[in-house]
């Protein structure tokens, strides 16, 4: 072969190459650009999803705040309307008077409802969690003071409401006996916590794995607490009030209502501000701020 030839050939290869090589960074920028653009893109959307998340925290606080407001407004509404009908059946007085004297003990009630939502918004100034300069009342003859009582501890998510004098005569001795059943959905049989098993962790020899697992898994589900028909004076009839509903009634030892009032906090254990409210120097309500 000539050697103009050969020449001639190591060019075309250099350009063959050269083409390749060109090729391949346009095609390797393309790839990083797709990339960036992915990144920016997820950015974006985790941006969007955290802006979404605070802007319905705060919507929650501010309905959390506004609260009071709203009491206020539909016990006033509700005041406005009776006050309405009291005029309309006034024209007959002799056949409505039954009706308007009920119509009036309502609105009376009412009122008294209106003015200690402003206690509860006195609550909420201490607390720092509304505006110290709103003092609305619709009573503002009476004086109303709010102020913190103590703090009171909770070491099992939960907290009582009983009187004292209760607790020598009428408090039973019973430890919360915490029955935990699983059942496999297929073959009906039961596991239960403490007697089958003592912790998650454990392996069901008859399953070969652990309850952790099956739980996970689907292949375990926890059978429906069985609840008693009331709930004793006890630590145990606490806890199964809590349990089942998040609050209960305590009965007295003869079955009667009235022993305690037994309630969940919302964060579990603690310590929780309790605050009171005093009417013209008498306290007329508690509240134990358990959130």
């Amino acid at each position: 072969m000539p050697d103009w030839m050969n020449s001639a050939f190591e060019i075309f290869q250099l350009l063959i190459n050269a083409g390749a090589l060109i090729v391949g960074a346009f095609i390797w920028k393309l790839y990083i650009a797709s990339l960036k653009s992915s990144i920016d893109s997820k950015s974006a959307a985790i941006e969007n999803v955290e802006k979404s998340r605070d802007y319905w925290k705060e919507k929650a606080l501010d309905l959390e705040r506004r609260s009071p407001e709203f009491m206020e407004a539909v016990l006033a509404d509700r005041i406005k309307t009776r006050e309405e009908e009291v005029r309309r059946l006034s024209e007959d007085v002799d056949s409505n008077k039954e009706i308007l004297r009920s119509l009036e003990e309502e609105k009376l009630v009412l009122k008294r409802d209106l003015d200690r939502t402003s206690g509860f918004r006195r609550m909420l100034q201490l607390n720092g969690e509304l505006d110290s300069s709103d003092t609305r009342t619709s009573d503002p003859d009476e004086s109303i003071e709010v102020s913190l009582l103590g703090l009171v501890a909770v070491d099992s998510g939960q907290l009582m409401v009983t009187d004292p004098c209760y607790v020598d005569t009428e408090w039973l001795d019973e430890q919360f006996v915490d029955i935990r059943k699983y059942v496999d959905p297929k073959t009906g049989d039961t596991w239960q916590f403490g007697v089958d098993f003592r912790t998650y962790q454990d392996v069901l020899p008859s399953l070969g794995r652990s309850v952790s697992d099956l739980l996970e898994a689907g292949l375990l589900i926890e059978a429906e607490r069985q609840v008693p028909a009331s709930f004793d004076y006890s630590y145990d009839g606490a806890c199964q009030a809590t349990l089942n509903e998040g609050h209960g009634e305590l009965t007295f030892g003869k079955g009667h209502a009235g022993a305690a009032v037994a309630f969940e906090t919302a964060f579990g254990d603690g310590m929780y501000p309790v605050y009171g409210e005093r009417h013209d120097g008498r306290m007329t309500r508690v509240y134990v701020n358990v959130g």
